[in-house]
């Protein structure tokens, strides 16, 4: 599982791509699906996609995600440079927005969720977002680790 926490330590985001009932590999990116669980703990208040949601990324999206993310912060690490990345799940669960904020070892994190889907309809008619704070070098990591769980399950579907 992929964990992320501000710089603060007090928010910790946590991804975990599935190999479930929900997988389906198809020849087209675009069509192929990787299930996921989120989970986004604010000083205690939790927001989640269970594992059982069936929630879901096309295999595009998250291998943009990991390309666009570990090219800039190549960059941010060579010249202290980030370029704005905007991340939106196309099943509309959540966005990200990743933003130099001009401190060397530094991005910043825009997290929004959708809480019509998030609440399964309860809640409509506007997203809810936290921004904040993470390190260069936990990125990576986190990065890192989404990379890892899609090989892996790429390689189990051969």
């Amino acid at each position: 599982m992929a964990l992320i926490k501000n710089t603060d330590k007090n928010i910790q985001l946590s991804l975990k791509l599935l190999n479930n009932k929900f997988l389906e590999i198809k020849e087209s990116s675009h069509e192929s699906w990787i299930p996921f669980a989120l989970k986004l703990d604010v000083a205690g208040d939790c927001y989640e996609y269970e594992a059982k949601r069936g929630a879901v990324f096309t295999l595009y999206e998250i291998n943009r995600l990991i390309g666009e993310l570990e090219k800039n912060l190549g960059t941010k690490e060579a010249v202290n440079t980030f370029e704005e990345i905007e991340f939106y799940s196309s099943q509309a669960y959540f966005g990200m927005i990743f933003i130099d904020p001009l401190e060397a070892d530094l991005v910043e994190v825009e997290f929004w969720f959708n809480m019509d889907v998030l609440s399964q309809s309860e809640t409509k008619g506007y997203d809810q977002g936290y921004r904040f704070a993470v390190e260069v070098t936990d990125l990576k990591s986190f990065i890192a680790e989404i990379k890892h769980e899609l090989k892996e399950i790429l390689i189990k579907e051969g």
